[in-house]
């Protein structure tokens, strides 16, 4: 036969009630709390009940910009213009005419046929529609205009703000690198 395991001891209750308060074991590590002294809190105003209305959104940089790109470069410009409350022109050919740009854009001017060389290279026509629409800042996106130094030229003279290559000085350093780029090549 196994030995028998000794019985639990019974603990006997406490000589406290619940309600009163019980004395704790001091300990070496942490000291005795100093009670809080409750001081009278400074009344202050109460808050209004309005909120404070924000302040309103910065001016625009420009009243309108003109895209002169086609696609998928002119959807992301159109994009970014109108999340930043810019209104937009687009140009297109008339091969554009139900292109996603278009229909994006807050106004529209077409400029030529089809080909490229007759209406999105076509620096007198991209000029014009500029002036027509009153447009103070232009993007030519990239490719097309955006690497030609004389577009760059003729909006400057036209006091128009070109972007994002800086106007004809940027241009043609695009251009210098491009004819080094070049002959480079050629020597090898």
């Amino acid at each position: 036969m196994p030995p028998r395991l000794p019985l639990r001891k019974r603990v006997p209750p406490s000589p406290y009630s619940d309600s009163e308060d019980r004395p704790t074991p001091r300990s070496t590590t942490n000291p005795p709390q100093r009670p809080r002294l409750r001081f009278p809190r400074p009344r202050l105003s109460p808050p209004s009940r309005e909120p404070h209305p924000p302040p309103p959104p910065p001016p625009p940089p420009f009243r309108k910009i003109l895209i002169a790109n086609r696609g998928e470069i002119a959807c992301r410009v159109l994009r970014t213009a109108r999340a930043h409350g810019i209104p937009t022109v687009a140009i297109y050919s008339t091969a554009d005419v139900k292109s996603a740009h278009v229909s994006l854009a807050d106004e529209a001017v077409c400029i030529g046929p089809p080909a490229s060389s007759e209406s999105y290279l076509d620096i007198d026509k991209v000029c014009r529609a500029i002036e027509e629409t009153g447009a103070e800042g232009v993007h030519p996106g990239y490719g097309f205009l955006s690497e030609n130094a004389r577009f760059a030229e003729r909006v400057e003279a036209m006091e128009v703000n070109e972007g994002p290559h800086g106007g004809p000085t940027g241009v043609e350093t695009n251009e210098e690198k491009k004819k080094e780029k070049k002959k480079e090549k050629e020597k090898e």
